[in-house]
């Protein structure tokens, strides 16, 4: 399955996702992309960066995960819309 991420973590922190999720193919770019985000079931993201349109280019989408705790700018009515879950992690351990 494919996991768009416009955020780009160090390469021991892609190294760790791919080893613990190896059913996983994570893509790791500065922007969305159209082809990805046609197959993307998920998306990880900070948040600022997705849009009516992100949403829209992403019919088979179904889980949000962001990585910050400010949410407001995100595009909450096209989510609810879709029935898209949102996971959000403020870096607590």
């Amino acid at each position: 399955m494919l996991v768009p991420s416009t955020i780009i973590p160090n390469e021991d922190i892609q190294k760790q996702m791919e080893d613990t999720f190896p059913a996983l193919n994570f893509i790791y770019q500065e922007d969305w992309g159209d082809e990805p985000l046609r197959e993307a079931k998920i998306l990880i993201t900070y948040g600022e960066d997705l849009t009516d349109e992100t949403i829209e280019k992403a019919p088979n989408l179904k889980w949000v995960m962001v990585m910050s705790a400010g949410m407001e700018l995100m595009p909450f009515k096209a989510i609810e819309k879709r029935g898209i879950l949102v996971v959000h992690d403020w870096g607590q351990s």
